[in-house]
């Protein structure tokens, strides 16, 4: 098994806000306090927003942010570096 593979990142978006939240955490529409129309659960969808490296050896993930890979060619480019450089 390789040790660095590329995913597509993905989160939550609402088409009414513009608002982002991690796929990972609680429901983005389950806010308490925050809740109004434009926050229902109809107006989130999970959306691709690039890509990043896994790390299948330590179980991380990083590239998330602006300055990371930002093209899946670029990913795949430095995913097989790593592999070559850190087996």
């Amino acid at each position: 098994m390789v040790r660095f593979t590329v995913k597509e990142h993905k989160v939550w978006m609402n088409s009414v806000t513009g608002e982002k939240a991690s796929i990972y955490g609680a429901c983005p529409w389950i806010t308490g306090a925050r809740f109004t129309p434009a926050r229902s659960e109809y107006n989130w969808d999970i959306v691709p927003q690039g890509y990043v490296i896994c790390d299948n050896k330590f179980n991380t993930v990083f590239g998330t942010t602006s300055k990371g890979p930002s093209t899946q060619e670029e990913c795949d480019n430095r995913a097989d570096y790593l592999n070559r450089t850190h087996s």
